[in-house]
This record gives C-alpha cells, structure tokens and sequence, in this order.
C-alpha cells in the first residue's frame, strides 16, 4: 500500500510539473540556452563532487578499521554501487555491504554504521554552514513565511540529538522475543559506533575541512545549473538548495523523490529571485548531469558491473 501512494504522489508531482509548463512554455524553453561548455563544466563538477564524496566514505571506512582498502579499490567499489541504486532500489548499498563483506571481511552491521556516520555528518556540517552563512548575509530570509536560520536551526538541533538520544532510549529498551531482541542489538551496535566516531574530535575536524569543500563545490555546481538556462537567482541562498537536495537523499517520499525535490526547489527558487519554472528545470539538470557523470564513470568497470549485477538482483531475490 505504502508503494502504491509513492507513485500515486510521484504521478500527481509529475503532472503538476507538466502542466506547469504546458502553461508556461517559455520557461520551459530556457533549456535551450544550455551550451555544450556548461555541460561539460556541470559534469567535471559532478565528478568532482562523486570523488569527494567517496573520499570521506572511505575516510570513514578507515575510521572503522577496514586498512587493507585502499582509496582506488574503494573508488571502484562506490563508483559502481551508485550506478546501480539508479537502477535497483537500495541495489548499492547491498552490493558495498557484500563486497566489504566477502573480499575484506567487514561486517554488514559495520558497513550501515558507515552510511548513518556518513549521513549524519554530511547534514550536521551542511546545516551549520548553511546557518553560518545566512545569518551572515541574509538573516531575514523566509521559506513559505517560515525563518529559514529557525528552521535550520531546529533540523541542526534535531540532528545533533539523534545518536545521543537515540542510544539512551535504546538501552531503556528490553525485549523478550529473539529476533527483535537480536535486531533491538544490532541498532544499538550502530548508534554506539556512529556515538563513539563522531565525539572523536581530530576525525571530526579532519572530516570538516572536507566537508567545507564539498559543501562550496556543491553550491557552485547547484548556482551552475541555474545560470546554465539563463536564470537570475540569488547566489547566498544557494546553501539552502544544498541542504535541500542532502535532506532529499535521507528521506524519500517517491522513488528517488523525483518531482518533490523538483517542486521544492521551484518553490526555494521563487523566493530566491528565480521562478519555479527555473528551480524545476535546474535540479531536473542536475539529475541528468548526476546520472550521465556515474554512466561515464562506470564505462571503466563495465566486466565488474555484469557480475555485480547478478549478484544484487540474486540478492535482492532471496530476500
């Protein structure tokens, strides 16, 4: 039931989004102004930022004791795996847990503690830098009438609560039956190591650096697809397209939240100077360049990928 009300919002976002501009045919036109120059621009971006992001996985991974990974092998591993979530719900998740599993000996439950770590510290440091630097610039700033430095604040608060919070309830938690006795163990295992990474303080500064960069890559590559279709937009509220599409990639209301995140961004965009046309077509590019960017990448790995492939889907079978 839960699959089925995903594709009926998916459907009723996506004609929204068609008779849009069905409507307004000549916002719809601005892809027209895309130059083949900006389009290779926007994919070194999106390779860039695909190798940044693998980079502090791997970092991460690290952390974690895996090593005897090093950064090449790992780049292949994440490379490929983001192919295959475009085509396998969850499909890439799947496939790095069995690999670490089988070639390096590294627990599943170590290898969602890496992604919850990643998750976690990616919305943490995007929503600090975010706060830092519209109360710098901007601080009147509203998101439909909300403030936005109230409502990044909160979504900080809340982030930042969860793994302390989150590993106190969970020891005020005892059951009897096995099998949830066994899963109530493993969630605990978790939030104890994303717990006990995240208050080591010279990883944590190491990883904000990085963090700092990516974070500047990634507005950069967002204002890109904007000035790509010739929209004016303002460039200080770039920070918050960018928390926008991280927050998009841990809660996914339609599949790969395809037309929410395109409506959001159409309604950011209004209250950033631009029209909802422009925020539309500019994470609707962004899609497309993120997608043509890992298709390219994995071009390298194509002998891996046929049996990898076979693997997940064997995989995703028996469960």
């Amino acid at each position: 039931m839960r699959n089925i009300l995903k594709y009926i919002l998916l459907i009723v976002c996506l004609g929204f989004i068609v008779r849009y501009f069905l409507t307004y045919t000549d916002e719809f036109s601005q892809l027209a102004n895309i130059s083949p120059q900006f389009i290779l621009i926007l994919i070194a971006f999106g390779v860039l930022s695909h190798s940044i992001m693998g980079l502090k996985l791997f970092m991460i991974l690290k952390k974690q004791g895996l090593v005897q990974l090093n950064f090449m092998r790992w780049f292949k591993i994440f490379t490929i795996s983001r192919f295959i979530n475009y085509h396998i719900t969850q499909g890439g998740n799947i496939y790095r847990s069995i690999t670490l599993k089988k070639q390096y000996q590294f627990p599943y439950t170590q290898s969602i503690s890496c992604i919850t770590l990643f998750t976690w510290l990616e919305s943490v440091f995007m929503l600090i830098l975010t706060i830092a630097i519209i109360a710098r610039t901007i601080p009147d700033l509203t998101l439909l009438g909300i403030n936005t430095l109230l409502l990044t604040g909160v979504l900080l608060l809340l982030f930042l609560l969860i793994p302390f919070g989150g590993e106190k309830i969970l020891k005020l938690i005892h059951l009897a039956n096995e099998r949830l006795k066994w899963a109530h163990t493993k969630v605990s295992d978790v939030t104890r190591e994303v717990k006990d990474v995240i208050t080591d303080i010279p990883f944590i500064g190491q990883m904000f650096v990085i963090n700092i960069v990516s974070f500047f890559v990634f507005i950069i590559f967002i204002y890109t697809a904007f000035v790509a279709i010739g929209s004016s937009i303002n460039f200080l509220t770039m920070p918050l397209f960018t928390v926008l599409t991280q927050l998009s990639g841990i809660l996914n209301i339609t599949p790969g939240n395809l037309g929410i995140t395109e409506i959001i961004y159409g309604v950011l965009a209004t209250e950033s100077g631009s029209s909802i046309g422009a925020g539309i077509l500019a994470c609707g590019i962004l899609r497309v360049i993120w997608y043509i960017t890992i298709f390219c990448l994995n071009l390298f790995y194509l002998k891996d990928i046929a049996a990898d492939w076979n693997m997940i889907t064997k995989h995703k079978h028996e469960t």
